[in-house]
């Protein structure tokens, strides 16, 4: 029979503080994609990512730490890989005639150089993004290194309290 049992357990210093930190970075980039692209299927893929940094750091600091560190890597590798796109020449966007006439593939290579284009358009914010994502992936780092995560020293407590470590 399995019993389970909600324990609850309070964050505080560096952990409360990189929760703060996250949220604060969640609300602002949720805020500035729906305001960027009201109705957008990214801006509301880009709340949902938010959301997701919110679950992880609910779950433990290293998987937090783990998607901070993909998202910037993620996004210094698209950056680079838009200033090579534009590198070919400026982009000449054809008219709906011509967008119908067009191949999937070439369609499909015109809407990655648009968003090569939005993306180094956007190269400042896009910059402070991956810099925060570090930032707070610095931030987790410490914490795990300082063996200060709460939810997994009060598991830890509780485990020895039903005796779970006697006899190792």
């Amino acid at each position: 029979k399995r019993i389970v049992n909600t324990v609850s357990f309070s964050l505080d210093g560096a952990e409360f503080k990189l929760y703060q930190d996250v949220t604060r970075m969640v609300k602002s980039i949720s805020t500035r994609a729906a305001a960027q692209a009201p109705g957008d299927p990214r801006a509301r893929a880009m709340g949902f990512l938010m959301a997701l940094y919110q679950r992880r750091l609910a779950s433990s600091t290293a998987s937090l730490k783990a998607s901070l560190t993909r998202r910037a890597d993620s996004l210094t590798r698209k950056l680079n890989h838009a200033d090579e796109m534009l590198k070919e020449g400026p982009i000449d966007i054809p008219d709906e005639d011509e967008w119908e006439e067009m191949e999937e593939s070439q369609r499909e290579l015109l809407e990655r150089k648009i968003e090569a284009v939005m993306l180094t358009e956007n190269r400042e914010l896009t910059n402070e993004e991956i810099a925060e994502l570090r930032r707070l992936a610095t931030e987790a780092q410490a914490i795990i290194d300082g063996d200060e995560e709460a939810k997994l020293s009060r598991l830890k407590s509780l485990l020895e309290e039903q005796g779970f470590f006697e006899g190792f």
